[in-house]
């Protein structure tokens, strides 16, 4: 939790005693992304070909992009 904070207050620059972070477990089918309920773990792919394309697409763009970032060292992912 103190790493979540860390990372707001440097990228922010935001003291880090004025950033409050709550993290709450929930199921994935308690939350929606993009219009859609997120599917359960291991059925990520099934759900993402169920997406329309522009979505798809969308979503792979940023993927492509998330990954060359984490390649470049810039995020973990």
């Amino acid at each position: 939790m103190l790493g979540i904070v860390q990372a707001i207050s440097e990228i922010s620059g935001v003291e880090e005693s004025a950033i409050w972070v709550y993290l709450c477990s929930l199921a994935p089918d308690d939350m929606v992304e993009y219009g859609h309920v997120l599917p359960r773990p291991g059925a990520e792919q099934q759900w993402f070909e169920t997406l329309p394309p522009e979505l798809k697409r969308y979503l792979s763009s940023i993927g492509v992009e998330n990954k060359k970032l984490a390649d470049k060292g810039e995020i973990n992912g």
